[in-house]
């Protein structure tokens, strides 16, 4: 399952969480590393040990490996990461974990912010950054790894995500109740998103 998954945080930026984003909450068109390559096919090994194949949409990385608890159906996410100074500062993704007893996954949406953020307030998200109606993930849990927000998404939702073309944002408060507001990217995620119903 996709929330007890690695998001390798520096316990650096933990530290540092406030001036960290006081530098991506200050200037909005702040550069956010992001992944470009787009349509190469790979083979990761996740920390278990268990291989990944990957594919990259855009700005968004498709990853599926076989669920031998679901008869070998698949088990797929998307995940874009957001890096500032080459460390990582989020990870948004889109997963969907294959049951065999149903005939298409659900599609969740899962935030991964670092430790020291406030998580009696949900992650807002949007897939334009001038949206007034952001999606709101409520915190789930967190690990050493970093803490996680998701979402279970309608037909509806995930269609309003699919047709955006524009810079999307999420927004939270870090644990010293400072707001918190970071661009992505959706360029890639419509194709992602149709590859990993399809996979």
């Amino acid at each position: 399952m996709f929330c007890g998954r690695r998001l390798c945080l520096l316990a650096a930026l933990c530290i540092g969480l406030t001036s960290s984003f006081a530098f991506a909450q200050s200037s909005s068109s702040a550069p956010i590393a992001l992944p470009a390559t787009t349509g190469l096919s790979a083979s990761n090994t996740d920390n278990k040990g268990e291989q990944w194949a990957t594919t990259a949409y855009g700005d968004w990385i498709l990853r599926c490996k076989a669920s031998p608890t679901a008869g070998g159906k698949k088990t797929c996410e998307i995940v874009q990461q957001l890096l500032s100074n080459n460390v990582i500062i989020a990870e948004i993704a889109f997963g969907s974990v294959a049951a065999s007893s149903k005939p298409s996954a659900e599609v969740n949406m899962v935030v991964v912010l670092p430790n020291n953020v406030l998580v009696t307030e949900p992650v807002q998200a949007s897939p334009d950054e001038n949206d007034k109606t952001p999606l709101k993930l409520p915190f789930k849990r967190c690990l050493p790894s970093g803490c996680f927000a998701s979402l279970p998404l309608s037909p509806e939702l995930l269609s309003r995500w699919k047709q955006s073309n524009h810079r999307g944002r999420i927004a939270f408060m870090n644990g010293s109740n400072q707001d918190v507001a970071l661009p992505f990217s959706c360029r890639g995620l419509s194709d992602a998103l149709e590859a990993m119903a399809k996979s």
